[in-house]
């Protein structure tokens, strides 16, 4: 991002100054938000709502991020890995944002007809393979890379963990040893790979439109619950398989019930006109509330299987946490 900069500021006339001045005439650093009362359009409300939630779906369902707490030294060192995430996120996010000024900045002064036809998401690709030096351009592409691999490679351990110890080795094949399981996260981590290549072949035919939006409406429809499904089981001492049950099965329907009135499939009567980016709040609410509902009108749970394990039972011990400790 700092070469990005600094390249610009040096290929423009006037430098830092011209830089500032044209995005700050064509308001692009105005930080435009609408406060008005409408869950349709980009309002502040709607992606408030949705920042909320996508982060308590992120830092406590996510596979890749519980790896990292659990690969903390003490909870003090993993909180503190949180807060330097949530902070530090603030001046990346300014930085990438002053390179899109900065290279806007630049075709306005140097126009090219090539940048006319471009998708938004491949403007800055075409700047750095045409206006950065070879080896700059290099260094450049390399971070890209190593910051996606250092995503996309975590997901893919966190996800092939899932599906080795918890489906393939508790459900279908048991009791065999543990060089046989690595075996099988090492295929299942390759699968993967192949699944993400053909998924980002897929978004790049999609058209037209920011991969971003498209980015965060398929996770809103694919993982709309799972975060309302962990405040459940976190913040609720009554709730068992049964009640997560209920409320997985009525934020299935609430998250299918918004898909198809997005896409214009249900009848006006029936349809909910909200923005595709609060599918994922309203599926994630909806299973919280149907499974405590649910769990009201259930045999309350046994307090030792808890111990440890709930907001309200946290400070608590049991026979079963100090088994679940031993393991």
């Amino acid at each position: 991002g700092l070469l990005t900069v600094a390249i610009v500021v040096m290929n423009v006339p006037g430098g830092y100054q011209h830089i500032i001045e044209a995005a700050s005439a064509a308001r692009k650093f105005d930080f435009a938000v609408s406060f008005d009362l409408n869950l349709v359009r980009d309002t502040f409300w709607v992606l408030m709502l949705n920042g909320i939630v996508v982060n308590l779906h992120e830092y406590a369902t996510n596979q890749t991020n519980i790896q990292r707490y659990a690969a903390a030294r003490s909870d003090r060192s993993a909180v503190g890995a949180v807060w330097t995430m949530g902070l530090g996120c603030i001046p990346l996010w300014l930085l990438f944002g002053f390179v899109g000024s900065c290279i806007w900045v630049f075709y306005q002064v140097n126009p090219d007809p090539a940048v006319v036809g471009l998708r938004a998401d491949t403007v800055y690709p075409h700047f750095i393979m045409t206006q950065m030096p070879p080896f700059v351009a290099g260094l450049v592409l390399s971070a890209l890379l190593a910051a996606a691999m250092s995503s996309i490679d975590s997901s893919m351990n966190g996800t092939a963990t899932v599906l080795t110890v918890d489906f393939y080795r508790r459900h279908f094949v048991t009791g065999r040893s543990d060089s046989h399981y690595l075996y099988a996260a090492r295929w299942t981590t390759g699968g993967l790979g192949v699944l993400m290549v053909a998924a980002a072949y897929g978004l790049w035919s999609l058209g037209e439109g920011s991969i971003l939006d498209t980015l965060m409406f398929i996770a809103s429809v694919i993982g709309g619950g799972i975060g309302g499904l962990f405040a459940l089981g976190f913040f609720s001492s009554r709730a068992d398989g049964r009640s997560a049950a209920v409320g997985l099965g009525a934020g299935v329907l609430s998250i299918v019930w918004c898909t198809l009135s997005h896409f214009g499939v249900m009848p006006n009567p029936l349809a909910l006109s909200i923005h595709p980016f609060l599918i994922i709040v309203v599926g994630n609410v909806t299973v919280f509330l149907a499974g405590m509902i649910a769990a009201r009108y259930m045999e309350p749970v046994d307090p030792d299987a808890i111990a440890g394990m709930t907001w309200w039972t946290r400070e608590q011990t049991g026979r079963a946490s100090e088994l679940r400790a031993e393991e």
